[in-house]
């Protein structure tokens, strides 16, 4: 009895035995099959988010290794109802875990949106689900335009505008966040409503684009956000120049010159111009907006003293960003004024009335002068006339002056001025004119007698005119001691005959006497 209840105690023990080591084997089988089996596990926490339109959130994606799983697990970008989903890092080799960033856009409709989660490496993909809750809102928040361009110095305005969601209403705050000066016209809206918003941008602002961001806040709502960009460039100027920018102008004569502002960095405002100078200046017009050209005149006198004189102009215009003047100095050497001078030849002139007589009219230049000069002949009175070969001379070209004198012009002296005009240049020079009365012949008859001392012998004077001579004429005669002489009438006409006699003594001594008779009439003797 014992003996058998010792056997079946072995036994016993036999079969436990035998059973241990059945577990122990099949144990070790599912060891070995669980180290041999190369896979990852995927998780994401938290499993649920609420993300306001326009928000965020970070979740934790938990990545484990299972049995000698060893390869990269890469994780795919998702994007969709608005919602996108980035992954930092964007791979990893479990055990590890990954920061997943959701983003929900402004414009992302309200709902509850379940998310599968994908991650594949060494030939295995696992997935894994979660949920984002996106709200209602109860008011959208938008600004426009979306982007301005501006100079240094300036401003940009844009329209801020609120609706209520479902045609509720709100009480919107208004709040930017930005490196540059905003102001809104009003800082609380009631939806639907706008208001201007203006970004002040000094002009020191370095340039560059600013982004504002517009945040609206409105009591027990979820607060919405909208960026705009302001894109800063260098602050608006000018540039001033004339052309050229030195010149030389003869005393007497006027230049003009080219004045340019050029409008750098969007620049078009007005710029004010003018001129100070010792010399007479003037300018087309006295205003340019933007960019522009307009003439600027300089005139000197023929009394300008021959120097250098500076024209300096200035530009001025008044800004946003303040006034910018800029100034250029163009150089005017006046010269000495060109002149000339007419040369007349012969320098004077004799005629008789009914008579003929030219001369000829040149002209010496001076200081390089080398204009036409215009020509013109005033004579003093109707009876002498003058005509010209030619209205007008230049250096080397002479012109030829017929003088006439009428047969009723007095005998005297005339004189005729000449005028040559050029360029507003007047020169004159003198011509004397001798008008001579014609002439005479002086006959005496008999030329010569034979007388005894103490008596008389008479002769005959006559006048015989010659070129429409008319004058009176005075007799004289040379005297002799001995013999006197006397004239019937000592003043005859231009045709008339005087007797003239010469008395002897009887003391008077004989021999030839030569006595000289003289006419004088009309400037003739």
């Amino acid at each position: 009895m014992f003996l058998l209840s010792k056997i079946r105690i072995q036994v016993y023990k036999l079969i436990l035995l035998s059973l241990f080591i059945g577990f122990v084997s099949h144990f070790t089988n599912i060891e070995t099959l669980a180290q041999t089996q190369a896979d990852f596990g995927l998780s994401v926490s938290p499993s649920s988010a609420t993300i306001q339109p326009g928000g965020s959130a970070n979740f934790s994606v938990a990545v484990s290794k299972i049995g000698n799983f060893n390869s990269t697990v890469t994780f795919a970008t998702l994007s969709g109802n608005g919602i996108s989903i980035s992954f930092s890092p964007n791979s990893i080799t479990p055990p590890g875990t990954v920061t997943m960033t959701v983003l929900v856009s402004s414009s992302a409709s309200s709902g509850t949106y379940t998310i599968t989660l994908s991650g594949s490496g060494g030939g295995v993909t696992r997935s894994a689900s979660f949920t984002v809750v996106v709200p209602q809102r109860s008011f959208t928040l938008n600004a426009s335009p979306s982007s301005v361009i501006v100079n240094a110095g300036t401003n940009a305005v844009f329209n801020v505008s609120v609706n209520g969601a479902n045609d509720g209403r709100a009480t919107v705050t208004l709040t930017a966040g930005s490196k540059l000066n905003v102001n809104f016209g009003a800082s609380t809206i009631t939806t639907p409503g706008n208001t201007p918003m203006t970004v002040i941008v000094p002009a020191n602002t370095d340039p560059g684009i600013y982004t504002v961001d517009i945040i609206g806040s409105a009591p027990g709502a979820v607060s919405q956000t909208t960026s705009v960009k302001v894109d800063v460039r260098a602050t608006g100027d000018f540039t001033l120049s004339v052309i050229p920018e030195a010149i030389s102008l003869p005393a007497g004569e006027q230049a003009e010159l080219a004045l340019s502002v050029i409008g750098l960095n969007g620049f078009n405002d007005l710029v004010n111009l003018k001129t100070d100078s010792k010399l007479k200046t003037s300018l087309s017009r006295s205003t340019i907006i933007g960019s522009g050209t307009v003439a600027l005149f300089i005139s000197t006198e023929r009394t300008t003293a021959p120097d250098t004189y500076p024209v300096t102009i200035i530009g001025t215009s008044s800004t946003k960003a303040g006034v910018i003047e800029k100034r250029v100095i163009t150089i005017v050497s006046v010269t000495a004024a060109p002149d000339f001078t007419l040369v007349l030849n012969p320098s004077s002139l004799e005629s008789s009335p009914g008579k003929s007589v030219a001369f000829s009219v040149g002209l010496t230049p001076i200081n390089r002068f080398n204009d036409v000069v215009l020509l013109d002949v005033k004579t003093p009175n109707s009876s002498i006339t003058a005509n010209t070969s030619v209205s007008a001379i230049t250096l080397g070209v002479t012109a030829n002056v017929n003088i006439n004198v009428s047969a009723n012009t007095p005998p005297g002296v005339y004189d005729l001025n000449v005028i040559g005009i050029a360029g507003g240049l007047q020169r004159n020079t003198i011509i004397k004119l001798t008008v001579k009365a014609g002439d005479f012949d002086l006959v005496l008859s008999p030329t010569a007698q034979s007388i005894v001392a103490g008596q008389k012998a008479n002769f005959a004077v006559s006048i015989s005119p010659r070129d429409s001579f008319s004058e009176q004429v005075v007799l004289t005669s040379s005297p002799q001691n001995t013999i006197q002489t006397s004239f019937s009438v000592n003043t005859i006409n231009s045709n008339g005959t005087a007797m003239v006699t010469l008395s002897t003594t009887p003391t008077t001594e004989p021999k030839d006497y030569l006595v000289a008779i003289s006419a004088t009439g009309g400037g003739i003797t």
